[in-house]
């Protein structure tokens, strides 16, 4: 009883499969403005469900032959089409076009949105948002980057974020970047969080 009396209206509406016929009618009315609420409860939920999920999921991983840029390039519509990517400018530069590495392509492609994802909603609509491949300086193996603009994180709050249920963001759950640190450490590969000034905040993933 206790679980079913702490679903949210939103819940309940998507079940009855009636969210279409609400979403046809139009005004301003409190009841559309309720329903409206409704489903953005309703989508960060669900958010909120795959972050949860992704975290719990397997600990260990299937790594396989992957052509790292390629991966990328088949990723990019669906990503863009993230409403939190939409509407900034995702940049994306892709330096490694015969490089493979080895990796579990669908971790891979679930840190790769979880990184594009927190640097897009740190950003305001129209702000860029850089994704690229290269080499690490100086070494001949690969890396990937997510850099955004805005303010720079504070390093008592930049120590924090990776840790599960501690976000800077309101809506936040901080398993995103939780998820992140435990791929990479399935994978042996190093991940990084910088935020300065001049730099914004870049994370940087050493494959």
């Amino acid at each position: 009883m206790q679980l079913a009396s702490s679903i949210p209206l939103s819940c309940v509406v998507l079940i009855w499969g009636g969210w279409p016929i609400f979403t046809s009618l139009t005004g301003s009315t409190p009841a559309i403005k309720r329903l409206n609420l409704a489903q953005r409860e309703s989508d960060r939920l669900g958010r909120l469900l795959e972050d949860v999920l992704a975290y719990a999921g397997r600990r260990t991983a299937s790594p396989e032959p992957v052509a790292l840029d390629a991966l990328i390039q088949a990723l990019l519509p669906s990503l863009q089409a993230l409403p939190s990517v939409a509407d900034r400018r995702l940049q994306v530069d892709l330096g490694l076009p015969e490089t493979e590495i080895q990796a579990d392509q669908a971790q891979l492609r679930e840190v790769l949105i979880n990184l594009v994802v927190n640097a897009c909603e740190a950003v305001a609509a129209g702000d860029p948002v850089f994704l690229r491949t290269a080499r690490q300086p100086g070494k001949a193996s690969p890396m990937i980057e997510v850099r955004n603009g805005g303010r720079p994180i504070p390093p008592e709050v930049l120590a924090r974020i990776g840790k599960p249920f501690f976000s800077t963001k309101d809506t936040g759950n901080g398993l995103g970047v939780a998820y992140v640190r435990r791929v990479a450490a399935a994978h042996h590969w190093a991940f990084s969080l910088e935020s300065t000034v001049d730099a914004g905040t870049v994370a940087r993933l050493l494959l």
